[in-house]
């Protein structure tokens, strides 16, 4: 049993020689042995109900909410608040509150995650979405960050497609509008 209960280098309260969960993120509630109280799947100091990714691989240093640097968070999106078109994608952590904020939530849209039909997106398969972030299917790269006003796939605002005169139902990520504007192309790009 040590006798010195000096430093606390995870600042969870617990003291480093008594610590048996020496790299616990901040925020995270700990037993009197400095382990997370909830259960913890991956293993990465986070308990599964506070972590935003729960697959993190073994090792890997984490932030306060479970993810690894350049790791992207599984969010069900629902774009412009219609649950028929839900679907999955998948964004930086940094991307996440404000993905909560209007309407999405964490992991899986419950088997309605399907990609939308060709055309819909800036690469002319997958949807253009409001942080930069990509919906994958299996085998392709995942493509994601945080997504910043000079980049030009970052959305600032949604836009009803007919405030734009297409007429058509739907949303308008702003930054593929003005994409559209620049090349003179005048929506041709997003109708496929």
């Amino acid at each position: 049993v040590p006798d010195s209960c000096e430093g606390d280098g995870d600042g969870d309260g617990v003291p480093d020689p008594c610590d048996r969960c020496p790299d616990t993120p901040p925020g995270v509630p700990v037993g009197g042995d400095g382990c997370p109280l909830s259960d913890d799947s991956d293993g990465d100091g986070v308990p599964d109900d506070q972590d935003w990714c729960p697959d993190t691989p073994q090792g890997l240093p984490v932030d306060e909410h479970g993810c690894a640097t350049g790791q992207l968070v599984d969010v069900c999106h629902v774009p412009g608040r219609n649950a028929d078109n839900r679907h999955v994608i998948h964004v930086a952590p940094s991307a996440v509150p404000a993905h909560l904020a209007h309407g999405d939530s964490l992991g899986p849209c419950d088997g309605t995650d399907d990609p939308p039909p060709r055309g819909e997106g800036g690469d002319g398969k997958h949807g253009d979405h409001s942080d930069g972030s990509q919906r994958t299917e299996e085998g392709e790269d995942e493509t994601g960050g945080s997504a910043s006003p000079t980049d030009k796939n970052a959305v600032l605002q949604e836009l009803p497609l007919s405030a734009c005169g297409a007429g058509a139902a739907g949303f308008l990520p702003l930054a593929l509008l003005a994409l559209a504007l620049v090349k003179r192309d005048y929506l041709a790009s997003w109708r496929g």
